[in-house]
């Protein structure tokens, strides 16, 4: 069934998410390397993409935990963003074992980004 509609809307909204998130990361990759300006990207562009990455990481991070770790209540399940379901799924797969460790990485990855801190080397490597 390669042309059933969900395929092709899952796969759709996934490159979708996928983008936004590129375009987030590179602005901060420039933003890191003080290449705003060559580039016409605002202090205002910058945070707007800060906020942006911080909110995918976020639902990312609760629909991985709702499927690999806690599980959730039956009522956070039902706040979920299902779109988010795909990558989390990657994410999971790309090695199980240590699934909560890499989880603690993307939630300290938010967290400096909702607290508007530096972002270093290693951070971009996490979110590449």
């Amino acid at each position: 069934m390669p042309n059933f509609p969900y395929n092709s809307f899952k796969h759709q909204q996934e490159k979708q998410l996928l983008q936004t998130m590129s375009e987030a990361i590179f602005a901060l990759k420039l933003n890191a390397q003080d290449k705003t300006h060559e580039n016409d990207i605002t202090v205002e562009d910058i945070k707007q993409k800060r906020v942006s990455l911080a909110d995918t990481l976020n639902k990312l991070i609760k629909t991985i935990q709702a499927i690999a770790l806690e599980g959730e209540t039956q009522e956070n399940i039902l706040e979920l963003d299902f779109s988010y379901a795909g990558i989390a799924s990657n994410f999971i797969k790309l090695n199980p074992k240590d699934v909560h460790d890499r989880v603690d990485e993307l939630i300290r990855l938010k967290s400096k980004l909702d607290d508007e801190g530096e972002l270093l080397p290693r951070d971009f490597q996490l979110l590449d």
